[in-house]
Protein backbone atom coordinates (compact mmCIF):
# COMPACT_ATOMS: atom_id res chain seq x y z
CA UNK A 1 0.00 0.00 0.00
CA UNK A 2 1.20 3.49 -0.83
CA UNK A 3 1.93 5.77 2.16
CA UNK A 4 0.17 8.66 0.41
CA UNK A 5 1.26 11.49 2.75
CA UNK A 6 4.17 9.71 4.48
CA UNK A 7 2.27 9.79 7.79
CA UNK A 8 -0.25 6.97 7.44
CA UNK A 9 1.93 3.89 7.84
CA UNK A 10 -0.08 3.21 11.01
CA UNK A 11 -3.22 3.00 8.87
CA UNK A 12 -1.62 0.85 6.16
CA UNK A 13 -0.16 -1.56 8.72
CA UNK A 14 -3.42 -1.83 10.68
CA UNK A 15 -5.29 -2.78 7.50
CA UNK A 16 -2.66 -5.33 6.49
CA UNK A 17 -2.71 -6.71 10.04
CA UNK A 18 -6.49 -7.18 9.93
CA UNK A 19 -6.32 -8.95 6.58
CA UNK A 20 -3.98 -11.59 8.04
CA UNK A 21 -6.53 -12.60 10.70
CA UNK A 22 -8.40 -15.89 10.20
CA UNK A 23 -11.55 -15.46 8.12
CA UNK A 24 -11.30 -11.69 7.68
CA UNK A 25 -10.11 -11.65 4.06
CA UNK A 26 -12.65 -14.30 2.98
CA UNK A 27 -15.47 -12.47 4.74
CA UNK A 28 -14.57 -9.16 3.10
CA UNK A 29 -14.17 -10.72 -0.35
CA UNK A 30 -17.70 -12.13 -0.12
CA UNK A 31 -19.33 -8.72 0.51
CA UNK A 32 -21.35 -7.43 -2.45
CA UNK A 33 -21.49 -3.67 -3.21
CA UNK A 34 -25.26 -3.52 -2.65
CA UNK A 35 -24.81 -4.90 0.89
CA UNK A 36 -22.84 -1.80 1.90
CA UNK A 37 -25.76 0.55 1.22
CA UNK A 38 -26.57 2.44 4.43
CA UNK A 39 -23.52 1.05 6.22
CA UNK A 40 -21.19 3.20 8.32
CA UNK A 41 -18.94 5.32 6.08
CA UNK A 42 -15.70 4.14 7.70
CA UNK A 43 -16.73 0.48 7.46
CA UNK A 44 -17.72 0.98 3.82
CA UNK A 45 -14.42 2.66 2.95
CA UNK A 46 -12.48 -0.06 4.79
CA UNK A 47 -14.28 -2.92 3.01
CA UNK A 48 -13.89 -1.29 -0.40
CA UNK A 49 -10.18 -0.62 0.17
CA UNK A 50 -9.59 -4.15 1.50
CA UNK A 51 -11.34 -5.67 -1.52
CA UNK A 52 -9.20 -3.60 -3.88
CA UNK A 53 -6.06 -4.48 -1.95
CA UNK A 54 -6.86 -8.20 -2.05
CA UNK A 55 -7.36 -8.07 -5.82
CA UNK A 56 -4.42 -5.77 -6.64
CA UNK A 57 -1.78 -5.81 -3.85
CA UNK A 58 0.62 -2.88 -3.56
CA UNK A 59 -1.20 -0.44 -5.83
CA UNK A 60 -3.76 0.86 -3.34
CA UNK A 61 -3.89 3.93 -1.12
CA UNK A 62 -5.80 4.46 2.14
CA UNK A 63 -6.47 8.12 1.31
CA UNK A 64 -10.28 7.80 1.10
CA UNK A 65 -10.44 5.71 4.29
CA UNK A 66 -8.24 8.23 6.07
CA UNK A 67 -10.46 11.16 5.00
CA UNK A 68 -13.69 9.57 6.25
CA UNK A 69 -11.90 8.57 9.46
CA UNK A 70 -10.90 12.20 10.05
CA UNK A 71 -14.49 13.27 9.36
CA UNK A 72 -15.70 10.90 12.08
CA UNK A 73 -13.52 12.41 14.82
CA UNK A 74 -16.66 13.89 16.35
CA UNK A 75 -18.09 10.38 16.71
CA UNK A 76 -14.93 9.30 18.54
CA UNK A 77 -13.65 6.94 15.86
CA UNK A 78 -10.15 8.07 16.78
CA UNK A 79 -9.94 11.14 19.05
CA UNK A 80 -7.09 13.38 18.02
CA UNK A 81 -6.72 11.87 14.55
CA UNK A 82 -4.64 14.34 12.57
CA UNK A 83 -3.47 14.53 8.93
CA UNK A 84 -0.31 16.32 10.07
CA UNK A 85 1.36 13.80 12.38
CA UNK A 86 1.94 10.12 13.04
CA UNK A 87 -0.66 8.29 15.19
CA UNK A 88 -0.76 5.41 17.63
CA UNK A 89 -2.11 2.60 15.40
CA UNK A 90 -4.33 1.13 18.12
CA UNK A 91 -6.18 4.45 18.49
CA UNK A 92 -7.55 3.78 15.01
CA UNK A 93 -7.57 -0.03 15.04
CA UNK A 94 -9.56 -0.57 18.25
CA UNK A 95 -12.46 1.77 17.31
CA UNK A 96 -12.54 0.19 13.83
CA UNK A 97 -12.87 -3.29 15.36
CA UNK A 98 -15.75 -2.00 17.47
CA UNK A 99 -17.45 -0.72 14.31
CA UNK A 100 -16.87 -4.01 12.48
CA UNK A 101 -18.49 -5.90 15.36
CA UNK A 102 -21.65 -3.87 14.79
CA UNK A 103 -21.47 -4.10 11.00
CA UNK A 104 -24.63 -5.63 9.47
CA UNK A 105 -22.69 -7.28 6.65
CA UNK A 106 -19.71 -8.78 8.46
CA UNK A 107 -21.57 -9.31 11.72
CA UNK A 108 -24.60 -11.17 10.37
CA UNK A 109 -22.93 -14.59 10.33
CA UNK A 110 -22.35 -16.73 13.41
CA UNK A 111 -18.86 -17.31 12.05
CA UNK A 112 -18.14 -13.56 11.79
CA UNK A 113 -14.37 -13.11 12.14
CA UNK A 114 -14.83 -10.05 14.34
CA UNK A 115 -18.16 -10.26 16.13
CA UNK A 116 -17.83 -13.79 17.44
CA UNK A 117 -14.31 -15.08 16.76
CA UNK A 118 -12.48 -12.48 18.87
CA UNK A 119 -14.77 -12.27 21.90
CA UNK A 120 -13.75 -13.15 25.45
CA UNK A 121 -14.49 -11.90 28.97
CA UNK A 122 -12.20 -10.54 31.68
CA UNK A 123 -13.40 -11.73 35.08
CA UNK A 124 -12.17 -9.66 38.06
CA UNK A 125 -12.03 -11.34 41.47
CA UNK A 126 -11.23 -9.92 44.91
CA UNK A 127 -10.08 -12.10 47.78
CA UNK A 128 -9.27 -11.33 51.42
CA UNK A 129 -6.27 -13.35 52.58
CA UNK A 130 -7.20 -12.66 56.20
CA UNK A 131 -10.69 -14.17 56.25
CA UNK A 132 -10.92 -16.02 52.92
CA UNK A 133 -13.77 -13.87 51.53
CA UNK A 134 -14.04 -14.11 47.72
CA UNK A 135 -16.18 -12.05 45.33
CA UNK A 136 -16.23 -12.62 41.58
CA UNK A 137 -18.04 -10.44 39.09
CA UNK A 138 -21.21 -12.08 37.81
CA UNK A 139 -21.36 -13.20 34.19
CA UNK A 140 -24.14 -10.71 33.43
CA UNK A 141 -21.98 -7.73 34.44
CA UNK A 142 -18.78 -8.85 32.69
CA UNK A 143 -17.73 -6.78 29.69
CA UNK A 144 -17.06 -8.32 26.29
CA UNK A 145 -13.50 -7.80 25.06
CA UNK A 146 -11.88 -8.37 21.68
CA UNK A 147 -8.30 -7.29 22.45
CA UNK A 148 -6.26 -8.20 25.53
CA UNK A 149 -4.21 -5.24 26.75
CA UNK A 150 -1.25 -6.26 28.92
CA UNK A 151 1.18 -4.02 30.78
CA UNK A 152 4.95 -4.23 30.39
CA UNK A 153 5.89 -3.83 34.05
CA UNK A 154 8.71 -1.65 35.34
CA UNK A 155 10.64 -4.56 36.85
CA UNK A 156 11.17 -6.21 33.45
CA UNK A 157 14.81 -5.78 32.47
CA UNK A 158 16.28 -6.19 28.99
CA UNK A 159 13.80 -8.75 27.70
CA UNK A 160 10.77 -10.71 28.84
CA UNK A 161 8.73 -13.62 27.53
CA UNK A 162 5.08 -13.28 26.59
CA UNK A 163 4.38 -16.14 29.01
CA UNK A 164 5.76 -14.07 31.91
CA UNK A 165 3.70 -11.06 30.83
CA UNK A 166 0.51 -13.18 30.84
CA UNK A 167 1.41 -14.68 34.22
CA UNK A 168 1.82 -11.22 35.74
CA UNK A 169 -1.40 -10.05 34.10
CA UNK A 170 -3.44 -12.74 35.91
CA UNK A 171 -1.49 -12.70 39.18
CA UNK A 172 -3.05 -11.38 42.39
CA UNK A 173 -2.08 -7.86 43.48
CA UNK A 174 -2.68 -6.20 46.83
CA UNK A 175 -5.32 -3.45 46.70
CA UNK A 176 -4.07 -0.85 49.15
CA UNK A 177 -6.62 0.65 51.54
CA UNK A 178 -9.44 -1.47 50.10
CA UNK A 179 -11.66 -2.66 52.95
CA UNK A 180 -12.71 -6.31 52.95
CA UNK A 181 -16.45 -6.49 52.14
CA UNK A 182 -16.94 -9.13 54.84
CA UNK A 183 -18.56 -7.20 57.76
CA UNK A 184 -16.87 -9.53 60.24
CA UNK A 185 -13.42 -8.75 58.84
CA UNK A 186 -13.16 -5.30 57.20
CA UNK A 187 -9.39 -5.59 57.04
CA UNK A 188 -7.88 -2.91 54.79
CA UNK A 189 -4.47 -4.50 54.29
CA UNK A 190 -5.31 -7.99 53.08
CA UNK A 191 -7.51 -7.64 49.99
CA UNK A 192 -6.05 -8.90 46.70
CA UNK A 193 -7.41 -8.42 43.19
CA UNK A 194 -6.80 -10.66 40.21
CA UNK A 195 -8.41 -11.14 36.83
CA UNK A 196 -8.90 -14.18 34.70
CA UNK A 197 -9.71 -14.69 31.03
CA UNK A 198 -12.98 -16.46 30.31
CA UNK A 199 -13.45 -17.96 26.88
CA UNK A 200 -11.11 -19.22 24.17
CA UNK A 201 -11.62 -16.98 21.14
CA UNK A 202 -10.73 -18.32 17.72
CA UNK A 203 -8.59 -15.23 17.18
CA UNK A 204 -6.74 -13.82 20.19
CA UNK A 205 -5.38 -10.27 19.91
CA UNK A 206 -2.79 -9.25 22.52
CA UNK A 207 -1.94 -5.55 22.81
CA UNK A 208 1.40 -4.84 24.50
CA UNK A 209 0.84 -1.49 26.23
CA UNK A 210 4.21 0.02 25.35
CA UNK A 211 3.39 3.74 25.53
CA UNK A 212 3.08 5.73 28.76
CA UNK A 213 0.78 8.74 29.29
CA UNK A 214 3.28 11.01 27.53
CA UNK A 215 3.57 8.68 24.54
CA UNK A 216 7.08 7.50 25.41
CA UNK A 217 7.69 3.90 24.40
CA UNK A 218 8.91 0.98 26.50
CA UNK A 219 11.26 -0.72 24.03
CA UNK A 220 11.82 -3.92 26.01
CA UNK A 221 12.18 -7.00 23.80
CA UNK A 222 9.21 -9.37 24.14
CA UNK A 223 9.77 -12.99 23.09
CA UNK A 224 6.45 -14.12 21.59
CA UNK A 225 6.35 -17.83 20.72
CA UNK A 226 5.04 -19.23 17.45
CA UNK A 227 2.94 -21.65 19.52
CA UNK A 228 1.41 -20.26 22.70
CA UNK A 229 0.08 -22.43 25.53
CA UNK A 230 -0.56 -20.78 28.89
CA UNK A 231 -2.67 -21.45 31.98
CA UNK A 232 -4.14 -17.94 31.68
CA UNK A 233 -5.63 -19.11 28.37
CA UNK A 234 -6.93 -22.39 29.82
CA UNK A 235 -3.92 -24.16 28.24
CA UNK A 236 -5.56 -23.87 24.82
CA UNK A 237 -2.97 -23.94 22.03
CA UNK A 238 -2.65 -20.87 19.84
CA UNK A 239 -0.58 -20.33 16.68
CA UNK A 240 0.91 -16.94 15.83
CA UNK A 241 -0.48 -15.55 12.56
CA UNK A 242 0.47 -11.86 12.53
CA UNK A 243 1.99 -8.95 14.41
CA UNK A 244 1.64 -5.20 14.19
CA UNK A 245 4.99 -3.53 14.86
CA UNK A 246 6.11 -0.03 15.84
CA UNK A 247 9.69 1.05 15.14
CA UNK A 248 10.67 4.16 17.11
CA UNK A 249 10.61 5.78 20.55
CA UNK A 250 7.31 7.68 20.79
CA UNK A 251 3.69 7.18 19.81
CA UNK A 252 3.63 10.11 17.38
CA UNK A 253 6.85 9.26 15.54
CA UNK A 254 8.58 6.25 14.03
CA UNK A 255 7.19 3.73 11.59
CA UNK A 256 4.60 0.93 11.59
CA UNK A 257 4.87 -2.39 9.76
CA UNK A 258 3.07 -5.74 9.74
CA UNK A 259 4.52 -9.22 10.00
CA UNK A 260 2.66 -12.21 8.54
CA UNK A 261 3.55 -15.58 10.05
CA UNK A 262 2.84 -18.64 7.91
CA UNK A 263 1.93 -22.10 9.16
CA UNK A 264 5.53 -23.31 8.73
CA UNK A 265 6.76 -20.58 11.08
CA UNK A 266 8.31 -18.37 8.40
CA UNK A 267 7.72 -14.64 8.86
CA UNK A 268 7.26 -12.02 6.12
CA UNK A 269 7.53 -8.25 6.56
CA UNK A 270 4.76 -6.10 5.00
CA UNK A 271 5.94 -2.48 4.82
CA UNK A 272 3.74 -0.03 2.88
CA UNK A 273 4.39 -0.51 -0.87
CA UNK A 274 7.86 -1.99 -0.41
CA UNK A 275 8.55 -5.49 -1.64
CA UNK A 276 7.71 -8.09 0.96
CA UNK A 277 10.75 -9.65 2.58
CA UNK A 278 11.61 -12.40 5.11
CA UNK A 279 12.07 -11.32 8.72
CA UNK A 280 13.82 -13.04 11.62
CA UNK A 281 11.08 -13.43 14.22
CA UNK A 282 13.62 -14.10 16.99
CA UNK A 283 15.81 -11.07 16.27
CA UNK A 284 16.15 -8.52 19.07
CA UNK A 285 14.95 -5.62 16.90
CA UNK A 286 11.85 -7.63 15.90
CA UNK A 287 11.01 -8.35 19.53
CA UNK A 288 11.48 -4.69 20.50
CA UNK A 289 9.00 -3.60 17.80
CA UNK A 290 6.15 -6.03 18.56
CA UNK A 291 3.05 -4.00 19.49
CA UNK A 292 -0.06 -6.12 18.77
CA UNK A 293 -0.02 -9.90 18.33
CA UNK A 294 -2.63 -12.07 16.62
CA UNK A 295 -2.93 -15.75 17.53
CA UNK A 296 -5.27 -18.36 16.04
CA UNK A 297 -6.68 -21.17 18.16
CA UNK A 298 -5.35 -24.52 16.96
Amino acid sequence: MRNFNRLVCYLNSSIQFLLQLPGVADSITAVQPAELKGEDTVVTAFVQLAQALLSTPGAQSAETLFKVSVEQKSTRLAPGLSPRRQQDATEWLIPLLAKLRRCRVLGSSVASPVQRAMQFHLVPTIECTACGFIRQQTEQSQTVNFMLGVQLLAHYQGSVTLADVLTDFTSATLVHEFVCPNPRCQNNESVERRQSISGSPRTLLIHLLRFDDQGVKNTIAVAAPLLLIHSALSNVQYRLVAALQHHGDTADSGHYTTVRVDADGSAVLIDDANERSPVDWNAEQTREAIYVLAYERV
